[in-house]
């Protein structure tokens, strides 16, 4: 699949979802990503997007996911508290 895809997203998805935590289970196959919404006060939530991919998009989802936080933590973060990994 080419990143230059023409690629549509529902009127329904277009806002997306919040969410404050994250599980991630796995088999020989795939990665299943839970995303949930979790209540501190409550300490009950729910799962408001489950995402499941391919090994080889997970490995592009953290390849990718490091080069955003990287970025992002440079232009938002003070450098006292940026982990530095180099």
């Amino acid at each position: 699949m080419s990143d230059d895809a023409d690629i549509t997203i529902d009127d329904g998805m277009f806002t997306g979802v919040w969410s404050n935590h994250i599980l991630i289970g796995s088999d020989r196959d795939e990665f299943v990503l839970d995303f949930a919404w979790i209540d501190r006060r409550e300490q009950r939530g729910t799962v408001v997007a489950r995402v499941v991919v391919a090994p080889r998009l997970m490995r592009r989802l953290l390849d990718d996911g490091e080069m955003a936080w990287q970025t992002w933590s440079e232009e938002n973060l003070p450098p006292e508290v940026r982990r530095d990994d180099g």
